[in-house]
């Protein structure tokens, strides 16, 4: 093939997941590491645990996921997300 593009036949070719990850940009991967390093902090303080309880024994199940909505679509939704699910609220099935 003569557009750059060298050809190999299928012996050659191995997945090497080294390459891989130094391909992926340190910015991405630096981001998502301090968002869990937050939340994990958060939640080893107490902070997780106390906003469970004020919102979802306070408000009620349907209230708070309408203000964990609302909050992930003013702020960014992975660490809300994660700080959610990090927080085990006790919902219904139908939640």
């Amino acid at each position: 093939m003569r557009h750059g593009l060298a050809h190999y036949n299928n012996e050659n070719i191995r997945f090497d997941i080294f390459h891989q990850l130094a391909r992926a940009e340190c910015d991405t991967l630096m981001f998502f590491y301090g968002v869990v390093l937050c939340v994990r902090g958060l939640g080893t303080i107490g902070y997780l645990a106390f906003i469970s309880v004020s919102i979802y024994i306070s408000l009620g199940s349907t209230w708070a996921n309408i203000l964990v909505g609302v909050l992930s679509a003013v702020i960014d939704n992975i660490p809300v997300m994660f700080a959610v699910l990090s927080m085990y609220p006790e919902m219904r099935l139908d939640q």
